[in-house]
């Protein structure tokens, strides 16, 4: 008997080309992130989303699909094949997109949830912040 089990880890979320404590308004900017399956069944048919409720955001894509990632292995959201060491965050295709507002105070932090779903239901979140150049 060999028990099985799901365990996703987040262990990066970051912004493509802008520090994640210095975000410029009026610009679409990108985030992008790294998963690792840590546990033994491979993870199907993965959706990532990432939310705020700060009415100073407007998200231009929320939603992200992902395919599947083998046990043991990392991949980023848009790495064409997972490996199994740790990925560097890059390349604008498949990431979140959105703008803040010139309404955000400059030092103002914006709290984000990326979650992370699997095709049976399960999901995997991590809050996540950036602050406002």
């Amino acid at each position: 008997f060999e028990p099985l089990w799901k365990s996703l880890h987040i262990p990066a979320v970051e912004p493509l080309y802008y520090p994640s404590d210095a975000l410029p308004k009026r610009t679409q900017l990108g985030v992008g992130f790294l998963l690792q399956n840590k546990g033994n069944l491979d993870l199907k048919g993965l959706v990532a989303t990432l939310e705020t409720e700060d009415p100073n955001v407007t998200m231009l894509v929320d939603k992200l699909a992902l395919g599947s990632l083998s046990s043991g292995r990392y991949t980023t959201n848009n790495s064409r094949f997972a490996t199994t060491g740790p990925l560097a965050i890059r390349g604008g295709y498949n990431t979140f997109r959105f703008v803040i507002s010139d309404s955000a105070p400059s030092g103002g932090r914006i709290p984000f949830v990326l979650t992370i779903s699997d095709s049976n239901g399960d999901s995997w979140s991590l809050p996540v912040e950036f602050t406002v150049e």
